[in-house]
């Protein structure tokens, strides 16, 4: 966007740019109207520009161009918490760039501040060190080379007019003819200007009122462009130095993919023996709560909700897991809810109501394990210093070990049917945007104490999700049209979970590749000996 400042002097280098041809265009209209042409001449001109109108809007539909944004910066969703610090970082050292507190006027101060990025990422991550940039392998160097290669090739290949055709020696003779004919323009500029006064003085006038004002007006947008690219420079390469320092690079991509192809399908033989070599898109959703809390029963009720009614499940107590299939797409006489995937559910043995952090190991480690974390707590009972305990557990976790993303959280209210008054039971319920004074049924406003209790004792934020539901199997509510929807909503997040989860667990086996290092150059060594003593 201009500023206030910009758009007065482009407005005022536009207008002295059309006086002149304004004035010719009044003239000339007068002299075709004396000779009888103006008519003609105003019926051509309205063809001609009905047709370049009508092309420019064909072009415009199928090529799908769409008007100019600016440039847009966002923290990868996928990037736990230690990178999105040193996101912020990035995010700070642009904007004192583009304010002007950082001096950007020459490629020294441009090489100083990337110096100083580049000290401050890896400090980040590496405090113990003052030359903390010097702490990255080789190899993953090369691999963030590599990448910003390719990238710079396709924005050459892609926006740069001739770069396929034009060699290196093209662009040499180019540089060359500019610096020549430059300063040659400049002087026979000069001679023009000078020249034109006694010709014309109130033309050369105007000519250089008009240039003033342009010339400021350019300056001003060139100012902003700078500052924008200076912004997209800092990014970019606070982006790949994060990627760097922070030891996520992958350094063999179709290794990794393997890998994590593998890891996939262990994860869904856990609940179906049979398992594609492809494994589909799918989530690994945890149920945790305390001790017959209705996990089971949530879980199937969701088997209810995405299939065939089946047996009831019985009380848990080892992890388990089902695999939850989605409907196909389109299918519009099914009321159940579709989904991008799969739903690998995790059935834990639950803790107890005592609080005292006694059986939290079992839940605890599936939720490490987790894309996404159902916690059920019962209407049943009011006792919640068991589930306080348990996510103060899980927080001081994931915050001890940052590199790490907390899986998204879910907490789910069972057994509201036997809220106040409990013979009562109307669904559907009013449960959320409830505006303050509107009437409410006696088990609306039960409902609303207990989520505002569930909130307040578990010390959530206004944004985590509360839902409430029924999972009796005679009068199931809440499920399909409030739970899963809000497991769609979270659906990205817990992607991003998964796609961290496994490059975690993949970067933590690095003897994989120092076996091979040493197998390669052994045999390397081996057959170079045999070549100098002669037998091979």
């Amino acid at each position: 966007m201009f500023s206030r400042r910009q758009q007065v002097l482009w407005f005022l280098a536009l207008i002295s740019l059309l006086v002149p041809y304004l004035g010719l265009m009044i003239i000339g209209g007068y002299a075709l109207w004396q000779n009888g042409w103006f008519w003609i001449y105003g019926s051509v001109t309205a063809g001609v520009t009905a047709l370049v109108c009508g092309l420019a809007f064909y072009l415009h539909k199928r090529r799908d161009l769409q008007a100019l944004e600016p440039l847009k910066f966002e923290c990868p969703q996928d990037w736990p918490p230690r990178e999105q610090a040193a996101w912020s970082k990035v995010e700070h050292l642009a904007q004192q760039a583009t304010r002007g507190e950082i001096p950007v006027e020459s490629i020294d101060d441009f090489r100083a501040l990337l110096v100083r990025l580049v000290r401050e990422i890896a400090q980040h991550y590496h405090p113990e060190h003052d030359d903390a940039y010097l702490d990255t392998p080789l190899p993953q160097l090369l691999k963030i080379v590599e990448k910003v290669c390719q990238e710079l090739r396709q924005v050459v290949q892609n926006h740069v007019p001739g770069a396929h055709i034009l060699t290196l020696r093209d662009w040499r003779t180019i540089k060359e003819a500019y610096d020549f004919f430059e300063p040659l323009y400049r002087l026979i500029y000069w001679a023009y200007r000078i020249g034109s006064i006694p010709v014309s003085p109130v033309s050369a006038l105007w000519r250089e009122i008009r240039g003033f004002v342009a010339g400021q007006a350019l300056n001003l947008s060139v100012k902003e462009l700078k500052a924008e690219l200076v912004s997209y420079v800092i990014h970019r390469m606070g982006f790949y130095l994060i990627e760097l320092y922070s030891g996520r690079i992958i350094l063999d991509d179709k290794e990794f993919a393997e890998v994590r192809r593998q890891a996939e399908q262990r994860e869904l033989q856990t609940a179906e023996p049979e398992v594609p070599d492809t494994p589909p898109e799918f989530i690994r959703i945890v149920i945790v709560g305390q001790l017959k809390a209705g996990k089971s029963s949530l879980i199937n009720a969701l088997r209810g909700t995405w299939q065939a009614q089946t047996d009831v499940l019985p009380c848990t107590d080892q992890v388990q897991c089902y695999l939850m299939r989605p409907l196909a797409e389109g299918d519009v006489n099914d009321p159940r809810p579709v989904l991008p995937g799969l739903l690998v559910l995790v059935d834990t043995p639950g803790y107890d109501s005592l609080g005292d952090g006694r059986n939290f190991a079992p839940s605890l480690d599936e939720v490490k394990k987790a894309d996404m974390v159902l916690l059920v707590c019962s209407a049943r009972t009011a006792g919640r210093k068991a589930d306080h305990e348990f996510l103060q557990a899980v927080r001081q976790w994931f915050q001890a070990h940052p590199h790490w993303i907390m899986p998204p959280l879910i907490v789910v209210g069972s057994f509201i049917d036997e809220l106040r008054p409990r013979h009562e039971w109307n669904p559907p319920y009013r449960w959320r945007d409830v505006k303050e004074g509107e009437s409410l049924s006696p088990k609306e406003q039960a409902l609303q104490l207990f989520l505002e209790a569930l909130r307040r004792d578990l010390e959530l934020a206004s944004g985590d999700p509360v839902i409430p539901v029924c999972t009796h199997p005679e009068r199931t509510w809440n499920i399909a049209e409030g739970l899963i929807p809000t497991v769609a909503a979270y659906w990205e997040k817990a992607r991003a979970v998964r796609d961290n989860r496994h490059r975690e667990a993949y970067q933590k086996t690095p003897y994989r590749l120092l076996w091979r290092q040493v197998k390669n150059a052994t045999g390397s060594t081996i057959r170079l000996a045999l070549k100098k003593i002669g037998i091979r």
